[in-house]
This record gives C-alpha cells, sequence and structure tokens, in this order.
C-alpha cells in the first residue's frame, strides 16, 4: 500500500487540471474515472442527473448528500486502483471536510468538492503518465 502522491492541497499543480475542474468539474470527474479504466459518460453524468432530478423533484433529493457521495466513491475507486492506503470512512471525510472548509467561499454546488477532483486528477495523471 502507498500514500496519495499529490496532495489534497495541490490542486494548482496542474493548471489544466485545476481550470477544467473549475468550469467543468463533471467533465474532470469523467476524465480522472476513464483514467482508472471507467466508463467516462457514466461518471460525468452522474453529478448532472442528480442535480436535475433535485430540480425536478422540489429538492427532494438532497445535493449535499449525493454529490459528495459520488466524490467519495470516486475517490475511493482512485485509491483502489492504485493501491493507495485508506478505506470509504477516510474519504467521506475528506470530501466532507474540504467540503464544509471551502463551501463558504465557493456557495455553488459543484464548485464546493473540486479539491478532491482535482486531487483525483493529478494522482490518475501522474500515476499513469508513466
Amino acid at each position: 500500500m502507498s500514500d496519495w502522491e499529490k496532495s489534497i492541497c495541490g490542486c494548482f499543480g496542474d493548471a489544466e487540471i485545476c481550470i477544467l475542474t473549475c468550469f467543468c468539474p463533471c467533465v474532470q470527474l469523467g476524465k480522472n474515472m476513464e483514467g482508472i479504466g471507467e466508463s467516462f459518460a457514466l461518471w460525468m453524468l452522474l453529478p448532472i442527473l442528480f442535480y436535475i432530478t433535485t430540480a425536478f423533484s422540489g429538492g427532494f433529493l438532497p445535493l449535499s448528500i449525493c454529490i459528495p457521495f459520488i466524490c467519495c466513491v470516486a475517490r475511493g475507486n482512485i485509491r483502489n486502483k492504485f493501491g493507495i492506503e485508506g478505506n470509504c470512512c477516510l474519504d467521506c471525510i475528506c470530501v466532507c471536510c474540504c467540503d464544509l472548509v471551502i463551501s463558504w467561499l465557493l456557495p455553488v454546488w459543484w464548485c464546493r468538492i473540486w479539491l478532491t477532483i482535482c486531487q483525483g486528477g493529478n494522482e490518475v495523471k501522474y500515476r499513469t503518465s508513466g
């Protein structure tokens, strides 16, 4: 087992990943998962579908639960693929704490989880670029 090579706070290490995550986090999430052999379209569309479902259900399906959950699962998949130490509880703590820390700076739901998406993108790029 190894540790994360890229820090959760190292999101500015790769400008392309950082910019794409800031403006199109669903696309970066899809790219992250495609990099570990999973479906780009599924992972890109999943957060969008939750957003649409919430909008049309009058808020019945709260985004505050769904989007961090998707990021926890994605983070766990990346961690498992590369043999990184940790577990689902630590993934949830990381995603939720990042969400709490920057939620007052970035009130839009898709911006709140960008640190974990950036870290995933940086890690996948680092470990697959050989």
